[in-house]
């Protein structure tokens, strides 16, 4: 009887041994293999209290070191499907979600909000091979802005939401924000190349609104 017991409890030991090492791949550095099918995806870090975004697809380690003050941005490959997006600060994930991606589809996935409680806006890049295309991005609950470009082009938002637009002209293009009862709450000169892709992220930070241009290598 006494056999029997060790028997059980080498048994016991060697399967919680097994299940143990099924946990160790994980914490191995991201695999850098690309997906065989694949669609592309822009990843955008629209918070400012988030800092070095590591961005990760079904364990397939695809951005690193996103931040709110890129200017400059590039298309990532994305398995097709439904893949899960882990966003990851500091080697910590902060954030985890399944998405759904089509091959030949391009899409921007924005991480924004609280350090404590990020959310993700998801869009589909619907123009990305025509010319000039501005995002804007509005993190911002509950207020009315307007969108005013160069005098000749105005649009209003209202909550989270995003507006396309092709610019057909290049060089300096002043955005303006304003309130209802147009009261400018920002205002920058941006050099917009209408040969590139350009994101505008209009963002409230504290009491402060804010215009950020980013452009996006475009090339495939």
């Amino acid at each position: 009887m006494l056999t029997y017991y060790k028997t059980i409890l080498i048994i016991a030991i060697s399967a919680f041994a097994i299940i143990s090492c099924e946990c160790v791949p994980g914490i191995d550095t991201p695999k850098k293999i690309e997906p065989s099918e694949y669609t592309e995806f822009l990843f955008v870090n629209a918070s400012d209290e988030l800092s070095s975004i590591e961005v990760s697809a079904d364990d397939l380690n695809i951005g690193a070191n996103l931040n709110y003050e890129d200017t400059k941005l590039k298309y990532n490959k994305v398995p097709i499907g439904f893949p899960q997006i882990c966003f990851y600060e500091s080697g910590f994930p902060i954030y985890t979600t399944f998405v759904k991606s089509e091959k030949q589809i391009s899409y921007n996935l924005f991480i924004y909000g609280k350090k404590n409680k990020p959310s993700v806006y998801l869009i589909q890049d619907s123009v990305r091979d025509k010319n000039t295309k501005i995002v804007n991005f509005i993190p911002i609950s509950g207020n009315n802005i307007i969108l005013k470009i160069d005098k000749s082009y105005e649009t209003e938002f209202l909550d989270i939401t995003h507006s396309e637009i092709n610019l057909t002209n290049s060089g300096n293009t002043v955005f303006k924000l304003e309130d209802k009862s147009g009261l400018t709450l920002a205002e920058k000169e941006l050099n917009i190349d209408s040969n590139k892709e350009n994101i505008i992220i209009l963002k409230k930070i504290n009491t402060q609104y804010l215009i950020h241009h980013i452009v996006v290598d475009t090339e495939k």
